[in-house]
């Protein structure tokens, strides 16, 4: 468990699996940003079942606020087989605007650089996804370009944001 200031990040526990069913799967809770692709539920069962979304590859953390309620997720993965990079994807469901987003990037961030031997981390953002640029900016990433087309959202390719971090630049942050 990861505490923060207003949130706390967790591993995900069997009974999440309802909830992280309901709200992966509920398309408006998506918005405009995020791919519109369904999640199988038995998919989503099988796969807390073999690794309980942590492994060295990707982590899912449920966000909750200090009283314990599910507020939202985010996860780290490698961002191509042949680097050590991550990114980090999240989602507030019903929460936005309070913070919770930049505060667990910098969470994760921090877990990141801290505790692997892990050199960079990125955030890919819609290119009309203020909030999210706003966390990465908010946390010391750097915008280094956009990717053109690169992400179907409801029937349209859009571009995205690329903000990264290396480890020189987190601990020029302390």
């Amino acid at each position: 468990m990861i505490k923060g200031e207003n949130i706390i990040l967790r591993h995900v526990k069997e009974q999440d699996l309802d909830w992280l069913i309901e709200v992966l799967n509920d398309l408006s809770l998506r918005g405009d940003y995020l791919r519109t692709t369904l999640k199988s539920p038995h998919e989503i069962r099988k796969g807390f079942k073999e690794t309980g979304f942590a492994s060295a590859q990707n982590e899912l953390f449920i966000i909750t606020d200090l009283s314990g309620n599910r507020i939202g997720t985010i996860n780290h993965f490698l961002t191509v087989p042949y680097s050590t990079s991550k990114e980090l994807g999240y989602s507030i469901y019903g929460e936005h605007g309070k913070g919770y987003a930049t505060e667990a990037v910098k969470l994760v961030r921090d877990y990141l650089f801290s505790s692997t031997e892990l050199n960079r981390v990125e955030i890919k953002a819609h290119v009309e996804n203020i909030g999210s640029q706003r966390a990465a900016l908010k946390n010391g990433f750097q915008h280094e370009g956009t990717l053109k087309g690169i992400m179907l959202v409801k029937g349209k390719y859009i571009d995205t944001h690329v903000y990264g971090m290396v480890r020189e630049d987190w601990n020029a942050l302390s």
